[in-house]
């Protein structure tokens, strides 16, 4: 880097220069009429100046007045650059440790292969007659627009820097509209720290804090072991994005940013925003025992000294709005300036700490308060929070965008282990080393104020009643099966995640008769800057045991043939999908690339693959499901992706296995709960005992 001085530089500023002027709103108007005029047709033209019209009496002049207020604002020019976009650094030093260029491009599936595949997922899910309109629009796809969009899709793999997908995805997350918490951001709850006095929520967050900063300073140092399946290294990009990570919310499409070098954290408590440094400027983190002090002055200060309109007002609720209209409250909360210094620090910080009043007693209420709690105390914004309640339960919350559960995982089961390991060699409590503390030894610790106007109140306490509506319709059942686990599905030379999909499978069939189509996570990572492809449950030797299951006189012998084979057939979908030859990536793609084609030419079609109501049943997904676990986590958890569907997320342990099932109906979710539980002992009963199940509640 060039040194910072400036002085020549200012000798070419010229600030004498007017500035880039606003031009009128209805000058504007009337021009792009103007300019429309040669383009449209009669008929388009009239729809377009009623639209334009439109646009002139209701949004228009808010945005043009704001776009006035940024002119007056902006310290060059107003279109230089956006309302508080904040920059993240650009450091890259230890980033390139981790982009793995040597691993293989994400590959483009051949468009035959992804149309007989598509065909072969629908067949379970549709009538005849669907399925031969399908068909004939499918092929009548391959033999028109396919080419093309696969020949665009290809040629696209070859000239990204990256992967094929990766802008797609990242406008997928970035462009959702409704709100982050239950649809779009999942949880983890951590075990309980094995020594009752460690669940002390002070303790527990320091341990827990203490251990994620040892995470960070392995990652930025290189010494962060690379994941490996089998003997293979796979993309360690999304640790780049794991900390210092901030969603921005912006009409139309949010933006993503992330800061580097950051080495500060913000905690929340009580819906007070606190702020400190965690790393010295010779890069050391923090121990312990500091971060204990820490959180003990935080807890007192909020205590001694409550902020009435933050208590009263608690702005994390706004990070509950549907995107569109967060964007909008946020320009507000941006027009003072102490809430432009305390958005920045809290944007910019590693991680969130919430230190909650809550005490959930089970894994029931536990999972409640990491998924979506109240919606104060919190910032759904954020990559990373991780979430202390008052008797140490704790657990994170991941906003989706930039990483997966793979990568939080991952993070999860090493900060765990590191705080389990360290408490053998832990001090005596820090109760009692605070009461010998010196005025010149307490720590510091910034607090993070912020000015609300009576406006940005109405909106808190609109925010409020909404996202209370979401959270009263979401309900969340947790099933601890504790009859069998991983060791025993092994010895019945089974897939364990193969077994679960087939209960899900049995279970939702007995509750509504039908099947619905299924999502399953598979990680792509063994890609460069890879991330999911879709595993699709339902296969046709699914269908087949679930019809010896309705059929009484079928034998235990052909349904434990027949369940060994549904096995075998969702393992091949499986591996299939984590070798990047799944469907659901290419098709989006296809898809995308086809709204591009509508966007430079005009005349342009969707092609009707999309249309079809078939794809819009395939990517209906009643089941969302997805296996993410290990010893350190209780629970994995997220909300249905559907009115009508199910989220759940499961870990297979060696003993026992652990399902968070989320829907919006409380009825249906102890249904489907109660009926996985006996769907699951009665695939037992069958591998251990030869009893046939006997499924009498539907027929296929």
């Amino acid at each position: 880097m060039g040194d910072s001085s400036t002085s020549w530089i200012d000798i070419y500023d010229n600030k004498e220069l007017p500035r880039l002027p606003v031009p009128e709103l209805r000058d504007t108007i009337d021009q792009y009429l103007e300019i429309l005029t040669p383009l449209l047709s009669q008929e388009e033209l009239e729809n377009t100046r009623r639209v334009v019209e439109d646009f002139y009496v209701k949004d228009g002049p808010e945005l043009h007045n704001l776009l006035v207020k940024l002119q007056v604002q902006a310290k060059t020019s107003w279109l230089e650059g956006e309302k508080r976009t904040i920059m993240g650094d650009s450091s890259t030093s230890w980033i390139d440790i981790y982009d793995n260029k040597e691993l293989p491009r994400l590959p483009v599936p051949e468009l035959r292969d992804t149309i007989d595949q598509y065909l072969e997922i629908l067949t379970p899910l549709l009538s005849q007659e669907e399925l031969e309109n399908t068909r004939r629009v499918v092929e009548d796809f391959y033999v028109k627009d396919g080419p093309e969009l696969h020949n665009l899709l290809v040629k696209l793999q070859v000239q990204a820097k990256t992967s094929w997908l990766e802008g797609f995805w990242d406008s997928a997350y970035l462009e959702i509209r409704y709100p982050l918490p239950i649809n779009v951001n999942p949880c983890f709850v951590f075990q309980d720290d094995p020594s009752p006095v460690r669940n002390d929520q002070v303790i527990r967050a320091a341990a827990l804090t203490a251990s994620s900063l040892w995470f960070i300073d392995n990652l930025r140092n290189g010494r962060l072991d690379f994941d490996r399946e089998r003997t293979n290294n796979l993309c360690m990009f999304q640790y780049t994005k794991l900390f210092g990570s901030t969603r921005i919310p912006y009409r139309g499409r949010d933006k993503l940013l992330t800061f580097h070098e950051s080495k500060h954290i913000t905690i929340l408590a009580r819906n007070h925003f606190y702020s400190f440094v965690v790393f010295d400027e010779d890069g050391g983190p923090l121990s312990q025992e500091e971060l204990e002090l820490c959180y003990d002055f935080i807890l007192k200060d909020v205590e001694n000294n409550p902020d009435p309109d933050l208590q009263n007002y608690p702005i994390s609720l706004l990070t509950t709005l549907p995107r569109d209209r967060w964007a909008k409250v946020y320009n507000k909360l941006m027009d003072f300036e102490i809430n432009q210094v305390s958005f920045d620090k809290l944007a910019s910080s590693l991680f969130v700490v919430c230190l909650d009043d809550s005490a959930p007693s089970g894994l029931e209420s536990t999972s409640k308060v990491m998924l979506h709690s109240d919606g104060t105390n919190r910032w759904f914004d954020k990559s990373i929070q991780l979430i202390v309640c008052q008797n140490g339960k704790s657990g994170i919350n991941m906003e989706h965008t930039g990483i997966d559960g793979h990568t939080s995982l991952r993070f999860a089961t090493d900060i765990f282990n590191y705080s389990i390991r360290r408490r053998c060699d832990s001090p005596s409590p820090y109760r009692n080393r605070i009461e010998n503390l010196q005025d010149s030894d307490k720590p510091f610790v910034e607090r993070l104020n912020w000015e609300l106007s009576v406006d940005l109140k109405k909106e808190i306490e609109k925010a409020t009643l909404k996202y209370t509506q979401l959270v009263q319709t979401t309900d969340t059942k947790v099933l601890h099966f504790t009859a069998f686990g991983k060791r025993f599905i092994v010895r019945n030379k089974i897939s364990p995640d193969a077994l679960v999909q087939v209960a899900f499978q049995l279970a939702y069939y007995g509750a509504y008769n039908e099947i619905g189509s299924t999502y399953e996570s598979a990680m792509t990572k063994s890609f460069f800057h890879g991330r999911t492809e879709t595993m699709r449950s339902v296969t046709e030797e699914m269908m087949d045991f679930l019809r010896l299951c309705s059929d009484s006189s079928s034998t235990a012998k052909e349904q434990k043939s027949s369940l060994k084979k549904a096995a075998k057939a969702h393992i091949k979908r499986l591996k299939r999908a984590k070798q990047g030859m799944g469907i659901d990536r290419h098709l989006f793609g296809l898809y995308s690339l086809s709204l591009h084609q509508q966007q430079k030419f005009g005349g342009y079609q969707i092609p009707e693959i999309f249309l079809d109501p078939a794809y819009a049943k395939m990517k209906h997904d009643i089941l969302s499901t997805s296996n993410c676990g290990g010893y350190a986590l209780s629970l994995f958890g997220f909300g249905p992706v559907v009115p009508n569907g199910f989220g759940i997320g499961y870990i297979i342990k060696d003993s026992c296995m652990h399902f968070n099932v989320t829907s919006f109906n409380r009825v249906q979710t102890a249904r489907l709960v109660n009926l996985l539980e006996l769907s699951l002992l009665e695939i037992a009963q069958l591998l251990v005992n030869g009893t046939p199940i006997r499924l009498r509640r539907a027929k296929l």
